[in-house]
């Protein structure tokens, strides 16, 4: 084998032990989101990677997008925000059931139900949802002239492990004040 060969694999191999090396340093904890701008704080675990490149209908909308390594594993947390009285979001639909349409065209909402979120039990609507590959949860909030929407969608085979994952996420959810 040629040296470039030999120093492409040594980087590569290097490349491999460190993401290893950091999953195994984060697996177990949690990072915590704030966002003094939108008044919200919310952790979710440390090995998840936080996404700034991405493409959706609903994408100019999202304050945070992280999502869990390997992406054939698939696990996606996205937090939204956006005024009460925002023009784009149809009219008759909550701001979740908005999210969930706009973002998938053949998409069942599964049900309905009101929740209670976070340290201070603050009152949401759920909306459990599928499509062919994946199934997820959104829950909306409204607060000071404010709508969030918090969600999770995995693959199917992943699905009981990122509702879990979810609960827990949605434990620690606060507005900031």
């Amino acid at each position: 084998m040629s040296n470039r060969r030999m120093a492409y694999l040594a980087f590569i191999f290097v490349c491999i032990l460190a993401f290893v090396v950091r999953q195994n340093y984060f697996s177990n904890r949690w990072r915590r989101y704030n966002d003094r701008a939108t008044g919200i704080a919310l952790e979710y675990p440390a090995s998840w990677f936080k996404i700034s490149f991405y493409h959706c209908s609903t994408c100019h909308y999202i304050k945070l997008f992280v999502m869990d390594i390997p992406v054939i594993d698939q696990m996606e947390l996205r937090v939204y925000t956006a005024k009460k009285n925002d023009a784009h979001i149809q009219k008759g639909k909550s701001f979740g059931e908005w999210i969930v349409r706009e973002n998938s065209k053949n998409v069942h909402i599964l049900n309905r139900r009101e929740s209670n979120v976070g340290k201070a039990g603050y009152y949401g609507e759920e909306i459990a949802y599928e499509d062919k590959l994946f199934r997820g949860r959104v829950v909306t909030l409204h607060h000071h002239g404010q709508v969030y929407a918090i969600e999770i969608h995995a693959i199917k085979k992943k699905w009981n492990e990122a509702s879990t994952v979810f609960d827990k996420i949605l434990e620690t959810f606060e507005f900031l004040e």
